[in-house]
């Protein structure tokens, strides 16, 4: 099968009539299998997906229990709404799907179209019409259609085909098996043997019903009407449940924005208003004990470490005043102490006579005066600041080691400054961003409301699932007593042959299910395996892969063949995971049917999100249908995925219409033509004329 084309007309967020070419193109002399769909969030790529899905299955693409009356209201909601279109309310919606497929070895051209169009009388009550033609000719009734598309494509098969970024997070963190036991029951069409086993286990029930007296037929209709009841009531909460959990995604998702328009204005930062307060008293207060400190250090010792040579130079003086001053004060008082002397000798000390005694004594007192006398070298030396011994030593130590350790003080005073200067700017900085209470308040309303509503959403949710589990407790509870009853009843011997019969056909059937499901389900394991090996980055990591054909659990063993809890994954193995799972089971179906993937690289890192687009992309089917944001698939990424692209498109979303336009191209393509127009005007503007 391959998609040709879709129009799209006045459904969702598509005003007017859209349609895209999704035929492979020939590029680089093969056949190009990807067509990208590239828009931001809120362009219209799901209700791309959403449309194919409606124009296929109709109200089963959103839920097979769906009632006629829900189905008319929410399709009612996805007829597009104009925006200032004076009144004027669009009241049709149709979606047209052309596709080949080869019916005994030949193509045909197969064209589908789901129109609707709302009651002039009726809210919400939709009359849809289903056509399908065949090389241009119509085919069937409206149910004959329906049997036709479900045969051709049936739903359960669909979703490993047509999936979006929450069917591969749902696969990757399920534990339990259901998705996957439902995915492989539809591959198989398993369900169709659950089906028929369920089936017989009513005709079963039946035939013993009717060997019961009245009052034991009585009895069991009791409990069908409890059944019944109780299925009814089922039902309602589950689809209450869907109801409530589709709104509690988007009540999360507008909590999401609004936290990011509270971010983007300055809400962040208003909400550590008090903190950067703080911060900024603090660092001011340390800064001024930081500049005293450096005053006081630069009062004291500071300065002499800036002249270190003057330094020197002052403490070699001090040093030598010091001891001129000790020769000054020993000259002094030999001159004081030689009258004494020489009075003693002229008082009889000496015996010769007078001329001889008093040239001695001359002679004697000069030696002793010049033996006082200071050396030569401290004629040098000028006394200029006469300090006492006491001072002097006092001078010589601040220079020699006060001085160098106010240094250092002040040098760690300094970068402490210098730090505490640079944070202060950062939270005044800070402080400035700060937004005023009246510009944030909306936003803070609008985050309390949303928060309110998701509380509120939440505890529904809680009653609506113990309620749930309240009634299936008490249907199994009465299903338990109606097969008590039905085994309680004497049956005739034809009715025991029969059931005999119907027990031997349910145990064939039993048996057909678990040696199909066992072989498929060996082929799957390998499948999955080499898928997974194939877009991990980490290479064997995975060396194989177990998977229960009873309860279609999945045991995942290393290269040492340990298993390995898939909880240990991380979230971008785990996408892997889910993704090579869906490829495998695609594979393994036999089906040749397009690929369309919504969204599937949100939570991948780069080396996973290059390998699905080196490895799965261009490999998934014949056709392949991305629809991707320009963060998944971004510059990078598209050089890698280009040789493998047929064609693109861009969709674009216009708040002020509030519709959304497609035109050929992908973001940078678009961004590349724009700039190259201006430049040509640019030039074409400098050549005219002056």
């Amino acid at each position: 099968m391959i998609f040709k084309t879709i129009s799209i007309q006045n459904f969702g967020l598509f005003c007017g009539s859209h349609e895209f070419d999704l035929e492979p193109r020939t590029k680089y002399h093969k056949t190009s299998p990807i067509i990208l769909f590239g828009g931001k969030n809120g362009a219209g790529k799901t209700t791309f997906l959403e449309a194919i899905l409606l124009c296929l299955y109709g109200k089963n693409a959103l839920n097979s229990r769906m009632s006629n009356q829900d189905y008319s209201k929410y399709i009612a909601g996805r007829i597009h709404r104009p925006r200032g279109g004076g009144g004027v309310k669009l009241k049709n919606a149709s979606i047209q799907l052309a596709f080949s497929y080869a019916k005994f070895g030949e193509q045909h051209l197969y064209t589908v179209k789901r129109a609707w169009k709302k009651s002039d009388s009726v809210k919400d009550e939709i009359e849809e019409q289903l056509t399908l033609e065949e090389n241009g000719e119509e085919l069937f009734e409206t149910e004959q259609v329906q049997e036709f598309l479900n045969d051709l494509v049936p739903i359960g098969v669909s979703q490993l085909f047509f999936f979006d970024g929450e069917k591969i997070q749902n696969l990757a963190e399920e534990e339990s098996g259901n998705i996957l036991a439902e995915s492989v029951k539809s591959m198989l069409s398993l369900d169709i043997i659950e089906q028929l086993k369920s089936d017989l286990t009513t005709y079963s029930n039946r035939q013993k019903k009717k060997a019961q007296d009245g009052k034991t037929e009585k009895h069991l209709k009791d409990i069908e009407k409890r059944q019944f009841a109780l299925d009814e009531q089922l039902s309602d909460l589950r689809q209450d449940r869907a109801q409530i959990e589709a709104h509690l995604q988007r009540v999360t998702a507008k909590i999401e924005e609004a936290e990011t328009e509270f971010a983007v204005a300055g809400g962040k930062y208003a909400e550590r208003r008090e903190e950067f307060k703080s911060q900024h008293t603090s660092l001011q207060t340390q800064i001024e004990q930081f500049k005293s400190r450096i005053r006081e250090e630069c009062a004291r010792l500071f300065p002499f470490s800036l002249v270190p040579e003057l330094c020197e130079q002052l403490t070699q003086q001090v040093q030598g005043e010091n001891e001129v001053q000790k020769w000054h004060i020993v000259k002094d008082v030999a001159q004081t102490r030689w009258q004494d002397i020489k009075e003693n000798l002229n008082n009889g000390i000496l015996k010769p006579s007078i001329a001889e005694k008093e040239n001695l004594i001359d002679q004697i007192g000069s030696m002793i005066i010049e033996a006082f006398q200071p050396p030569e070298d401290f004629e040098t030396i000028k006394l200029l600041h006469n300090f006492s011994q006491n001072e002097g030593a006092q001078l010589t130590n601040w220079a020699k080691s006060g001085a160098p350790a106010s240094r250092d003080v002040v040098i760690e005073m300094t970068r402490q400054l210098e730090k505490a200067l640079t944070e202060l700017e950062k939270v005044e900085t800070n402080l400035q961003r700060i937004p005023d209470d009246d510009a944030i308040a909306p936003h803070i309303k609008k985050m309390n409301d949303l928060n309110q509503a998701l509380g509120s959403l939440n505890t529904k949710s809680d009653r609506i699932e113990r309620d749930i589990r309240q009634h299936e407790r008490q249907l199994n509870e009465t299903n338990r007593e109606y097969q008590k009853v039905l085994d309680e009843l004497s049956l005739e011997e034809d009715l025991d042959h029969r059931l005999k019969l119907i027990n031997g056909v349910q145990g064939v059937l039993g048996e057909y299910f678990n040696q199909l499901a066992q072989t498929k389900v060996r082929k799957l394991e390998h499948a999955v395996a080499q898928c997974f090996d194939l877009l991990c980055r980490k290479s064997d990591m995975i060396r194989r892969i177990k998977i229960d054909s009873q309860k279609f659990s999945v045991t995942l063993y290393d290269r040492q063949d340990q298993a390995i809890p898939k909880k240990q994954l991380s979230a971008g193995e785990k996408q892997i995971y889910a993704i090579s799972m869906l490829w495998a089971l695609a594979q393994t179906s036999g089906r040749p049917l397009p690929v369309i993937i919504d969204t599937p690289l949100g939570r991948l890192d780069s080396d996973h999100r290059r390998n699905l687009i080196e490895c799965y992309f261009s490999q998934a089917s014949h056709q392949v249908i991305i629809l991707s944001t320009d963060t998944e698939i971004d510059q990078k990424y598209i050089e890698a995925l280009n040789p493998f692209i047929s064609h693109a498109y861009h969709l674009q979303y216009n708040p002020e219409t509030e519709s959304s336009t497609a035109s050929e191209g992908y973001f940078w393509k678009h961004r590349e033509a724009d700039n190259e127009t201006q430049q040509d005007q640019a030039l074409l503007g400098s050549l005219q004329p002056a």
